[in-house]
């Protein structure tokens, strides 16, 4: 838990939207495990009676001296580099390509929760998806800009 939240930050909205809805959360490692147990899980779920509802969450790119990240200075010039840095991680999820999710996010640092989005996309793959569908994507500078641009978090919406 030390370093993914999401479970926390994510279930009380779930709770509120769907009071009657049943969760089993799972925090997935980025490491090895995480296509095979999204694989597993899609197995699992294929087969249920009722519908089933999968979410992975993950930020994108932490960037700025509060994150000790700051690989292409400040600027609009930084801004770019943080939109591209996420756009891979995007891509690789939209085409599928679960595996070398948690790879992509190891050096460039564009996912924090890359085993959660690698294990979703596996398990979407499973459940016959042939691809994702980006809804939406934006950075926390994008919603509150600052002066110049110094730090932002990447966001996006992903459909299976």
């Amino acid at each position: 838990h030390s370093g993914e939240h999401s479970i926390e930050v994510e279930l009380p909205f779930l709770k509120y939207l769907f009071p009657q809805a049943k969760f089993v959360p799972i925090a997935v490692n980025p490491d090895s495990r995480a296509v095979p147990l999204g694989s597993r899980v899609g197995e699992i779920v294929r087969d249920f009676e009722r519908p089933v509802m999968l979410i992975g969450s993950t930020d994108l790119t932490h960037y700025g001296d509060a994150y000790a990240f700051t690989p292409a200075g400040f600027g609009p010039r930084a801004h770019q580099w943080v939109r591209e840095n996420d756009a891979r991680i995007l891509r690789l999820a939209e085409q599928m390509k679960a595996p070398e999710i948690i790879e992509e996010a190891s050096s460039p640092r564009n996912a924090c929760g890359s085993g959660a989005l690698a294990a979703t996309v596996a398990a979407a793959k499973v459940l016959g998806a042939g691809r994702g569908y980006q809804v939406e994507y934006t950075t926390s500078y994008d919603v509150v800009p600052e002066d110049e641009f110094r730090m932002a978090v990447g966001y996006a919406g992903l459909l299976f």
